[in-house]
C-alpha cells in the first residue's frame, strides 16, 4: 500500500514554553530590579544585580533542563529507537471540541494518547481540532518512541487517496 505522511516530527520544533520562560524570567528580573528606597536614598544597584543574577540563575536551569530533554528525543531517534505499528484504528475516542481529554485509539493492541492542549514535542493535534485521526477503521502507519510508559507518534502516515 502507498503511503503519504500526513505529520512528521520537525527536529527543530518550535516550543511556545520558551518564550513562556523567557517572559517569566524578564517579569521576575524587572521586579526584583525595582529600587529600595530607605531612608530617603534610592539602592538601585543591588537590586539590579541581584535581579540579574536570578534571571541568569532561570536561563541557566533551564538551558540545561531543555538540553536534557532534547538529548533524551534526538538519542532515541539517533539509536532507531523508533518502532512502527501499521493497521486500522481501533477504540477511538475523540475529546470534545471543549478539550480537558484526550483523543485515544489503538492500532494492533498499541495505544495512543494525545491533547492539543498539552505542549509536547510529539504528535497532539486532536480531531476535533483538525487532526488526521477522525475515526475506527483509518488505516493508518504510525513511527512512535516509548517515553515515561507512553506511546508518542513522531509520524503519521496515511494511505494515498
Amino acid at each position: 500500500m502507498n503511503y503519504t505522511t500526513v505529520y512528521q516530527n520537525a527536529a527543530s520544533a518550535f516550543h511556545y514554553y520558551e518564550i513562556f520562560m523567557v517572559v517569566v524570567c524578564l517579569i521576575a528580573g524587572l521586579f526584583l530590579m525595582r529600587p529600595l528606597i530607605v531612608n530617603g536614598k534610592v539602592k538601585k544597584g543591588v537590586y539590579f544585580i541581584c535581579g540579574l543574577s536570578i534571571v541568569h540563575l532561570f536561563l541557566r536551569l533551564y538551558g540545561e533542563f531543555n538540553k536534557q530533554s532534547t538529548t533524551i528525543i534526538g538519542n532515541k531517534y539517533r539509536d532507531m529507537d523508533v518502532n512502527i505499528v501499521e493497521g486500522t484504528v481501533e477504540n477511538f475516542h475523540a475529546m470534545p471540541l471543549t478539550g480537558h481529554d484526550f483523543d485515544t485509539f489503538t492500532v494492533k493492541n498499541k495505544t495512543f494518547k494525545y491533547s492539543d492542549y498539552f505542549i509536547t514535542e510529539y504528535f497532539n493535534q486532536t480531531a476535533s481540532h483538525g487532526g488526521p485521526i477522525k475515526e475506527n477503521g483509518q488505516q493508518v502507519r504510525l513511527s512512535y518512541v516509548t517515553f515515561n510508559n507512553e506511546n508518542q507518534i513522531v509520524k503519521i502516515e496515511m494511505p494515498k487517496q
